[in-house]
C-alpha cells in the first residue's frame, strides 16, 4: 500500500492502527526510518480504535531501522523478503526507481505487507491500494483513494481522525 502526503498531514495515522493491533498481539513490526524523524514513544501513546490513550504501539514488539536514504529502499527488500514480519513501514524513502518492483517481489516472496509513507507517488511501485492525504479537519482525515483492490478508483473520503 502507498500513502502519500505532506509530513503532518495524518498519513502515519493511518497507518498506526494496524501496527498497533499487530504489536499489541506480539507480533513484531519493522519501521523503516529513512529520514531519521520517527519518534516511536508517541506511537505508543496513539488514540486508537475507542480513542482510549495508551492503546497505541506495544514499543517492545516495534522494530525501528535507520539506515540512512541510500540504503532505506534495500533495508525494507531485505525484511519484507525474509517472512520473519507481517508489515513493513517504509518511512519517507528517497525516489525508488528500480527498487519500486523489487519491493513488490520481495513482499510476495516474504508474505509480507509493505506501506510505504512518502511526500509523493511512486508510479513504478506495484501498489494494491493507493492513498492521497490531503490533510485534517473538523470532521477528520480527508483522503483520496485513487487505485483500490479491486482497480476502483473510489475516490474521496472523510476518515476518523486518530
Amino acid at each position: 500500500a502507498e500513502i502519500v502526503g505532506v509530513p503532518g498531514s495524518g498519513r502515519l495515522g493511518l497507518v498506526i492502527p494496524a501496527v498497533a493491533a499487530l504489536t499489541r498481539r506480539g507480533r513484531p513490526v519493522v519501521v523503516i526510518d529513512a529520514m531519521e524523524q520517527v519518534f516511536p514513544p508517541g506511537w505508543a501513546h496513539a488514540m486508537v480504535g475507542d480513542g482510549a490513550v495508551g492503546e497505541g504501539v506495544e514499543l517492545s514488539a516495534l522494530w525501528l531501522v535507520r539506515p540512512g536514504l541510500d540504503r532505506a529502499a534495500w533495508a525494507a527488500e531485505q525484511v519484507a523478503r525474509s517472512g520473519a514480519v507481517e508489515v513493513v513501514v517504509l518511512v519517507d524513502p528517497p525516489r525508488l526507481g528500480r527498487h519500486a518492483v523489487r519491493l513488490g517481489r520481495a513482499c510476495e516472496a516474504g508474505g509480507s505487507t509493505l506501506f510505504v509513507v512518502a511526500e509523493q507517488e511512486e508510479p513504478d511501485l506495484p501498489a494494491v491500494v493507493r492513498l492521497h492525504v490531503k490533510g485534517q479537519d473538523s470532521a477528520g482525515l480527508r483522503v483520496a483513494c485513487t487505485r483500490s483492490r479491486d482497480g476502483r478508483q473510489v475516490g474521496e473520503r472523510v476518515v476518523a481522525a486518530v
